[in-house]
């Protein structure tokens, strides 16, 4: 039933607005928080993606900058809960003894809130991005981590990710060479990013060792793939 209930409240809030559901969430993320430390791992699974639903309905980032360019604070009936929220699911990103489907749900749920409350998180942050740096050097979970961090480095909170730039990017420059199409294009969307937003962080020493690997990306059997190594090589020419 837990997860059953779970599942309907994911597709319940992406069916309805931002505005419609917000109201809701302080009544929902208790018991969403409780399903986080439930000992079955389906439920735990579950529950880390209502909790990732949810973060974006707390703060959604087209709303997060008012007209003067300022960036709003969320409402204070929600605030009190990003504590609890990282909390629980740093338990999960921590563990490394759990089911695969937690882990990834763990490193999803954690990459979402920092982007959205990475302000208020600011102090967790040396805390949590060294195991996101673990998790991109496990091969099981690196996917997965690329994709969270992309959402870290194009949030509009700017979030200091420079304490692991320097050992993250000739990882990322590593999986460039890697058979795994999926990984290749996410991992140039997440390079594309970081050089347009943290481009002062990043040597051109750094730099240079990742475009050495772009050439072999640029062929005719995979366009989509060339596109997006040539949009990054543009991107790098222009910082």
């Amino acid at each position: 039933m837990k997860i059953e209930t779970l599942v309907f409240v994911v597709w319940l809030v992406r069916g309805h607005s931002t505005e419609a559901m917000r109201p809701h969430v302080a009544a929902l993320l208790p018991a969403v928080l409780a399903c986080v430390h439930d000992s079955f791992y389906k439920v735990t699974a579950e529950a880390l993606r209502v909790l990732q639903t949810l973060v974006k309905v707390m703060r959604p980032l087209e709303n997060i900058e008012n007209i003067q360019g300022e960036v709003e604070p969320p409402a204070e009936e929600l605030q009190r809960f990003v504590p609890a929220m990282y909390e629980c699911t740093l338990v999960r990103l921590r563990a490394t003894d759990m089911d695969q489907e937690v882990k990834e749900r763990a490193i999803a749920a954690c990459g979402q809130l920092i982007c959205h409350f990475g302000d208020y998180l600011e102090n967790e942050l040396p805390v949590c991005l060294p195991i996101f740096l673990e998790r991109l050097r496990n091969e099981i979970t690196r996917l997965t981590t690329v994709k969270a961090l992309t959402k870290i480095a194009s949030s509009p909170l700017r979030i200091d990710l420079r304490p692991i730039l320097s050992d993250a990017v000739p990882i990322l420059g590593s999986f460039l060479r890697k058979n795994q199409r999926a990984l290749k294009l996410s991992t140039l969307v997440l390079l594309d990013t970081l050089v347009q937003n943290y481009s002062n962080a990043i040597s051109i020493e750094l730099l240079s060792r990742v475009l050495m690997e772009v050439p072999a990306l640029v062929c005719e059997a995979d366009l989509h793939c060339a596109q997006t190594a040539l949009a990054l090589v543009k991107c790098a020419c222009e910082r």
